[in-house]
């Protein structure tokens, strides 16, 4: 074995083409169907880093991270009121947690999946305004502090509308 040197592989029975690359003082393996294939995702991998993304969030789901950010970071903020994280958590549980969103991983986390949640929430889901617009404050922050830390590329909650008339 040789520092970024490539192997053909075996995982599961299937052959794979492999390869590695360092990033951020970690070694990562790239599998790919051929050698295009594993150096076409060694590129883009590549790029994310350039960007600024942190890889280490690229494979976790939205629900697990929100959970993270909510009850290790949000609770910690020391200018948020006991009363007012009282209200978030009410939200959090009722209209965010059992949600199918929470699923979805948060490097395809998109304007257009979050706009569907949010309309759906007061449409078919019959969730009043002022819930919706709290369960809206929290998605923001939520994805304003992942745009800050550089776990998504673009800010899903910029330019949502809120349905109904405000």
């Amino acid at each position: 074995y040789e520092k970024g040197k490539k192997y053909i592989c075996r995982v599961m029975g299937k052959p794979y083409f492999r390869t590695s690359i360092t990033i951020d003082g970690k070694l990562r393996q790239i599998y790919g169907d051929g050698e295009k294939d594993a150096n076409r995702k060694k590129e883009e991998l590549k790029k994310l880093s350039a960007s600024g993304i942190n890889l280490d969030y690229q494979k976790a789901n939205t629900g697990d991270v929100f959970k993270h950010w909510f009850y290790d970071i949000k609770r910690s903020d020391k200018d948020l009121k006991a009363s007012t994280f009282t209200r978030y958590n009410s939200a959090y549980t009722k209209h965010i947690a059992p949600y199918p969103i929470m699923g979805v991983k948060l490097s395809t986390l998109n304007q257009a999946t979050l706009q569907e949640y949010i309309t759906g929430l007061y449409e078919d889901n019959g969730v009043s305004k002022w819930n919706v617009t709290l369960v809206y404050r929290l998605w923001n922050m939520f994805c304003s502090w992942c745009y800050d830390n550089g776990y998504v590329a673009k800010d899903p909650c910029r330019n949502l509308t809120l349905p109904g008339t405000y």
